[in-house]
């Protein structure tokens, strides 16, 4: 089963029944990323709420991609696998694999507009671009072009050098592939 699924062995999982908590699921949910420990996962189950609990829970995302400013993108993925495969496992059930896909899309938007703040600087963007395999012309144009981190993020230059692969390869769940492999255990 764990073959066909694909996820590796979990030492917990700590699930959160919440309905109506948007006034105190964040902290709640700050608090446990904080105490777990590494390889756990944390699993909101909301039922129905109509306060906005699931946009709290939303919002622990940005807080772990704001959070990995400063660290390498390795670390990033590692913190925030464990939210991804609750994710999934909450929503295992979705017919909709365009959401699924376009969650998986901007999730690694995200990541690429981390990285290119990560450089800061236009010499180091040119830099680390040539490094990843775009000719020097084209790192250079992208690296002074004066826009920003987010449209930078969806432009063809860092697409091409940070495909999904290249995330695949540095273990980034992707939600669409293991609804799949959750749906073939059925």
């Amino acid at each position: 089963m764990q073959r066909c699924i694909g996820l590796g062995v979990q030492r917990l999982s700590i699930i959160v029944p919440a309905l109506d908590e948007a006034g105190c699921i964040g902290a709640s949910l700050a608090r446990l990323q904080a105490a777990r420990g590494r390889g756990h996962e944390l699993i909101v189950v909301d039922g129905g709420s109509g306060d906005g609990t699931p946009e709290q829970c939303d919002g622990l995302v940005d807080q772990l991609l704001r959070a990995g400013r400063g660290r390498s993108l390795a670390h990033t993925i590692e913190t925030l696998n464990p939210l991804l495969r609750g994710w999934i496992n909450y929503f295992q059930l979705t017919q909709s694999k365009s959401v699924l896909e376009e969650l998986d899309g901007w999730m690694r938007r995200r990541l690429r507009c981390l990285l290119w703040r990560q450089w800061k600087r236009p010499r180091t963007r040119a830099r680390q671009l040539r490094a990843l395999g775009l000719d020097a012309e084209r790192a250079w144009t992208s690296a002074y072009n004066g826009h920003g981190p987010w449209w930078n993020a969806g432009a063809s230059h860092l697409n091409q050098v940070l495909p999904a692969a290249y995330f695949t390869r540095l273990g980034l769940v992707s939600l669409l592939r293991a609804q799949q492999r959750l749906q073939c255990v059925r």
